[in-house]
């Protein structure tokens, strides 16, 4: 082993953050889609919160996520109905249009976009519990 120490520390968002930021993302993307007509792809988006969601839902506290996700919302003139609005048929099939040529150089084993809506969309539901205050 080396002698020389090699810890170091890294500033990074919490998983909380990271999460609600994501989500945030979307439902502002909706709003720029539908008053635009475009805007970046939000495919990375969708594939981030999934492997999140899949792999790391046991290390963060969901009612922090929710706390942020509504934090960030207000401050940027956004809500939210329910956990379909984060799926939007405008946002979903920009998604899907951009899903290879946003992902496939970067991630090995691309999953399809299929597979991963079908598994995020109860994920997102139960992140976010009921009732939705917006």
């Amino acid at each position: 082993y080396y002698e020389e120490n090699l810890r170091r520390e890294v500033t990074c968002y919490c998983l909380e953050e990271i999460i609600a930021e994501k989500l945030r993302t979307l439902l502002q993307t909706h709003e720029k889609l539908i008053t635009r007509g475009w805007n970046r792809p939000r495919s990375r988006d969708y594939y981030d919160l999934w492997q999140i969601l899949t792999k790391l839902g046991y290390a963060f506290k969901p009612e922090k996520v929710v706390e942020i996700l509504y934090l960030k919302n207000e401050h940027r003139n956004v809500s939210f109905s329910s956990p379909d609005d984060f799926f939007s048929q405008e946002l979903v099939s920009e998604a899907y249009l951009n899903w290879d040529n946003s992902l496939s150089a970067f991630v090995m084993g691309l999953p399809g976009f299929d597979q991963v809506l079908e598994e995020l969309k109860p994920l997102v539901k139960t992140l976010l519990g009921e009732p939705y205050p917006g």
